[in-house]
């Protein structure tokens, strides 16, 4: 079982930095096990301090994780 989240402390959304060091190894990785990835969203209160904010950044990351799947990362 693979268990890997990412924090959304970011209003832009998922970055370059987000694609190479955690969603294209999680697109890879969900052929190999069984994968639960999540948004940490309580961890982003340590950098957002608007709830609003986190609630925002949560939902773009939550829809970003679903606009991805194997075929569209190279």
């Amino acid at each position: 079982r693979i268990l890997s989240g990412i924090n959304p402390s970011s209003t832009k959304g998922l970055h370059l930095g987000n694609y190479l060091g955690a969603v294209k190894r999680f697109v890879e990785m969900q052929h190999d096990g069984e994968c639960f990835y999540f948004v940490a969203n309580l961890h982003s209160l340590n950098t957002v301090f608007n709830p609003k904010e986190v609630a925002e950044n949560t939902n773009n990351i939550f829809l970003e994780y679903l606009a991805l799947d194997r075929k569209s990362v190279v």
